[in-house]
């Protein structure tokens, strides 16, 4: 139950690098943070499971910074799943700031100590790497093959921080789909 305080993102990315931020943005975001003995935000995971286990993968939108446990994106999967009575574990594996090269190696090496069944990563292109939707797609070809799991992709909502990405979401989903030997999920609008 760590408490965490930071300034809530500010909707204009100008405020950020404005000389007098520090005066300005007045807001604060106050969330608490526990993480399991593997060091996954949420519960202990069954160990052996005990039934199907999605693991849910990729940056802060995963991990859901700034927001309780409760409502995290994985968290509130797993509570649609019991509303309905499905036997599926839902775990946040989520770390915020993780780039997508990293998200790969770090699902790759954990994977086995998960038993999980299928990995949903959330995630969008880095816009500051050269080849954005290429490394994208890679840490995805690289995670179904060094795992053997079925890996779904979940394209999140676009940071207002993230200039690029703002200009140039618009064609990732169907380049995705198009290159991507994985389901893809667009929830930009969405959210």
């Amino acid at each position: 139950r760590a408490e965490v305080t930071v300034i809530n993102r500010p909707h204009d990315p100008s405020e950020a690098n404005a000389e007098d931020r520090f005066e300005r943005v007045q807001r604060l975001r106050v969330f608490h943070v526990s993480t399991n003995s593997v060091g996954l935000r949420g519960p202990e995971l069954d160990n052996p499971k005990e039934k199907f286990r999605i693991i849910c993968a990729g940056d802060s939108v995963t991990f859901g910074w700034g927001v309780s446990y409760d409502e995290s994106y994985p968290a509130r999967l797993q509570q649609t799943f019991q509303q309905e009575g499905r036997e599926i574990e839902v775990v946040n594996a989520g770390v915020p700031a993780m780039k997508p090269s990293s998200l790969a190696n770090w699902v790759t090496a954990q994977a086995a100590n998960w038993q999980a069944d299928l990995i949903v990563l959330a995630r969008r292109p880095d816009y500051q790497s050269p080849q954005p939707l290429e490394e994208l797609k890679a840490t995805m070809d690289i995670i179904q093959k060094l795992t053997s799991l079925p890996v779904a992709l979940v394209l999140p909502p676009v940071s207002t921080f993230d200039v690029k990405g703002s200009q140039a979401y618009e064609g990732e989903y169907s380049w995705l789909k198009e290159n991507g030997n994985f389901p893809v999920m667009d929830l930009t609008q969405t959210f």
